[in-house]
């Protein structure tokens, strides 16, 4: 929220969106992950899903996460994507993308570490490379949350 508002004072209100939706969208994937991990399946409990952190959802709702069961997870948080938007919006002279682009890569920034196998997980071509490698990671990967 504060990066699209600088970003708004800086370059206006189509790159401010860019980011905005750009670094929040990414979370989609998470759905499914926080669902099979014990969230209700409530409107309340799913409108709050993007303004709470992960430790704030474990302690509201007990949620427990383990080794995602679904092949999308972490789809959208991908360098190729976060690319894809940049160049796309470079061609098209789209403020909107460029922002975009730019809000995914601070997504993905601050995801660093978060994951087995970080910073290499990030890439769409790595974990099509790696799939056993990302398995076996995953299998003894403990998830720690910050409450």
């Amino acid at each position: 929220m504060i990066l699209s508002t600088g970003t708004w004072i800086l370059s206006g209100p189509a790159a401010a969106a860019g980011v905005l939706l750009g670094g929040t969208i990414l979370d989609a994937d998470h759905l499914g992950l926080y669902l099979d991990a014990g969230l209700p399946r409530t409107p309340k409990a799913l409108f709050s899903l993007p303004f709470s952190s992960e430790g704030e959802l474990q302690k509201k709702y007990s949620i427990s996460r383990g080794v995602p069961r679904h092949w999308y997870f972490p789809g959208f948080h991908a360098v190729e994507w976060i690319a894809l938007a940049a160049v796309a919006g470079l061609l098209l002279r789209s403020a909107f993308l460029l922002g975009a682009a730019a809000g995914m890569a601070v997504h993905v920034t601050m995801d660093l570490g978060n994951y087995p196998c970080s910073p290499r997980i990030w890439s769409i071509l790595w974990r099509s490379r790696n799939r056993e490698r990302l398995k076996k990671a995953w299998s003894t990967y403990v998830v720690t949350v910050r409450l």
